[in-house]
């Protein structure tokens, strides 16, 4: 019963707000989708009604958009998401269990549903700046919760959120995954699905963050806010190293690079020489403290952790069975979760090509590509926050989801395509009181 209120509730205050207050929604909600299904879950034996929020919030706010502004969509943009949502069609019907591939046609369709409708969105510089305080106060509250969860509350939260097997008489933890450890350490999960789960959650707000800290003066932060947005961004970091996801660590590092070429700061070389020595002294701290950090890691690159090394196979077994079978084998077919499972890869778009078949596999990449440069387009723009951002997301996201299936996981594949939808918006439409601060801002530059 409280569940389908809850359910009413978020579409009540969808269907009454505008359309800003839906995106504010969205943001700070999806990171707790998982968390808050568990509980309905362990309580009332629920769940599955709630799952829905996403969907029905995301038709709401569409249908805000489209019925209350004349939309102009790019054409080449516009005929490749037709293209892919047809190839996603037509593989779904041709699925043996239509209804085990449902959640698969979800998962494809809803993220570029939320991508068009805030693409297309009229937004303005305030709107931007809300969101990213919205998420950044989401997001620590996550973080805090990975820290209550891994070394205060473990076996509590686990618990409620599914995680447990068993406790055997020793009080030892037998947990339903193996990768809920690494070479016998916990592993931050936090009030998601799993470590792997949380760790590329955490590199997807970290470079999130860290592009918006390079890039503070689009949004127009004060002090305090810009405290916040960084804030945000070390917590990040700090539990995506206990979160001990390798394909977390790959999307920060490349993420943050590419945000650092492409920020709006001049980066000078005292300014490399203090981040250094800092970052220095942060990895010093972890490794006399917490010493299976770097453990981990070493044993990641060398091979001697099991599945690392068991990755490069497990992807070239995947690629070998795609390329004598290139043409998809319907959705639905790669998701152990249902009787229509035939194969599975760690990897993402290994899966993928199963389903839609390699060309389906190029198209989505192709996608991709063409929305990098539809976020080129705007070049005068007057305000376009979220562009280098989205670029530092997908760029590195795109390459771990070859070797990773966490990427199309809850919550990361909403927020990615969100903030893809953001990234191409054109965000020119400053109030007049804004604009004036915004002079302020540039006559002290």
């Amino acid at each position: 019963m409280i569940e389908i209120a809850f359910l009413l509730g978020l579409i009540i205050f969808s269907s009454l707000s505008k359309k800003e207050n839906i995106l504010y929604l969205i943001v700070f909600l999806l990171p707790f989708h998982t968390f808050i299904k568990s509980c309905f879950v362990y309580y009332e034996g629920g769940g599955n009604i709630f799952t829905v929020w996403k969907e029905l919030v995301i038709i709401i706010l569409c249908f805000k958009v489209y019925t209350n502004y004349h939309i102009k969509f790019s054409k080449n943009l516009s005929i490749l998401l037709q293209i892919f949502l047809g190839v996603i069609l037509v593989f779904y019907f041709f699925s043996n269990n239509h209804s085990d591939s449902l959640a698969t046609l979800r998962d494809h369709l809803f993220p570029i549903i939320l991508f068009v409708a805030l693409s297309c969105c009229p937004l303005d510089v305030r709107v931007a700046k809300k969101t990213a305080l919205i998420f950044a106060v989401s997001v620590i509250i996550n973080c805090i919760m990975g820290f209550v969860q891994n070394f205060f509350l473990n076996i509590p939260i686990s618990m409620l959120m599914g995680r447990i097997d068993f406790i055997d008489d020793s009080g030892y933890v037998q947990y339903k995954t193996t990768s809920a450890r690494i070479l016998g350490f916990e592993r931050m999960s936090g009030i998601m699905g799993g470590p792997n789960t949380f760790g590329v959650f955490c590199s997807f707000t970290f470079v999130f963050f860290l592009g918006i800290f390079l890039n503070t003066k689009k949004f127009l932060f004060s002090f305090w806010e810009r405290n916040l947005v960084l804030i945000t961004a070390i917590l990040s970091m700090v539990c995506l190293l206990f979160s001990f996801s390798r394909a977390g660590w790959v999307i920060a590092f490349l993420g943050a690079l590419i945000s650092l070429r492409l920020g709006a700061i001049k980066i000078h070389l005292r300014y490399l020489v203090v981040v250094g020595a800092l970052t220095a002294l942060s990895g010093f701290f972890l490794l006399e403290y917490f010493p299976q950090v770097g453990e981990v890691l070493y044993n990641s690159v060398t091979g001697k952790e099991a599945s690392a090394a068991d990755r490069s196979n497990n992807f070239n077994n995947a690629l070998e069975i795609n390329l004598t079978e290139p043409f998809g084998h319907g959705l639905g077919t790669t998701d152990h979760r249902y009787k229509s499972y035939e194969f599975f890869a760690e990897s993402a778009f290994m899966n993928i090509a199963y389903e839609i078949g390699l060309l389906g596999l190029l198209l989505l990449i192709l996608l991709h590509f063409a929305i990098f440069r539809k976020m080129y387009d705007y070049k005068g723009a007057e305000f376009r926050p979220f562009a280098k951002i989205a670029i530092s997301v997908t760029l590195p996201t795109l390459l771990v989801c070859f070797v990773s299936i966490n990427p199309y996981g809850m919550p990361y594949i909403y927020l990615w395509w969100l903030l893809l939808g953001l990234g191409i918006n054109h965000f020119n439409h400053l109030s007049p009181m804004l604009k004036k601060r915004k002079r302020k801002v540039l006559k002290l530059v």
